[in-house]
């Protein structure tokens, strides 16, 4: 790949934060966060536009190689006008996608109490870990129905961009983070470097130390392909924000 602009796509509680943090921790790297959220949200979809194009046509410095952010397709208030800013661009797309649609949903029940506790979306103190806490089954199969609806959106629209891409699943950076950062870097056309991000997990990988109707929710399932996700446990040294 050719070093230039570039997006990371996503659906939240994907390691989104780590690998934008261990992004830009490269010294060729520019990688920011969505602030094309709050841009959508208070100034409209025009705004938003306009900013993304000035953003991805634009080096940020001269020792810069490489430029881009991260973004959720929900967030994005014209899709079609901002595939058209990443096609213009040559922006090359990391997808990034959690296999574990159970722990995803989750994780995203717990954030939600992370963030009402701390006004932060994710966990930098393994101490601040939120305990264990009960989850509504009918919300949760809602939760969970939204978020199959939105990986499903996404895929989609990652492949209707026609745009180079790197496809990577969050087990992967949860097992191997130096090995998907290699990776990161020689498709956005950078050397490889030593990079690291801060966030940790918010959700303890065994959910059964999570939930505190872990029987009840998987009982809520059952029958389907999600019964097994409650119990997969992925034991590694390193500690993505999830």
């Amino acid at each position: 790949m050719s070093a230039g602009p570039f997006a990371i796509l996503i659906m939240g509680r994907t390691g989104s934060t780590l690998l934008t943090e261990a992004l830009d921790s490269h010294p060729r790297v520019v990688c920011a966060g969505e602030w094309l959220t709050g841009v959508g949200r208070k100034k409209g979809a025009k705004r938003q536009i306009i900013e993304a194009r000035s953003y991805l046509k634009h080096r940020p410095s001269d020792d810069c190689s490489a430029w881009g952010f991260k973004l959720k397709l929900s967030d994005v208030k014209d899709r079609g006008a901002f595939a058209d800013v990443l096609r213009d661009s040559g922006a090359s797309i990391i997808h990034l996608e959690r296999k574990n649609r159970i722990k995803q949903v989750v994780s995203m029940f717990n954030a939600a109490r992370l963030h009402a506790a701390t006004a932060d979306w994710n966990l930098y103190d393994p101490g601040a870990r939120p305990g264990m806490f009960r989850i509504d089954p009918v919300e949760f199969r809602e939760a969970l129905a939204q978020v199959e609806r939105g990986c499903t959106a996404l895929r989609e629209y990652v492949a209707a961009l026609g745009l180079p891409s790197l496809y990577i699943v969050y087990e992967e950076l949860l097992e191997d983070p130096s090995a998907v950062f290699v990776r990161a870097f020689s498709f956005l056309g950078v050397p490889p470097a030593d990079a690291k991000g801060k966030a940790v997990k918010n959700t303890d990988d065994d959910l059964r130390k999570v939930l505190e109707n872990f029987e009840e929710l998987r009982e809520s399932v059952a029958g389907s392909p999600y019964v097994s996700m409650f119990d997969e446990v992925v034991r590694t040294e390193s500690d993505p924000g999830s």
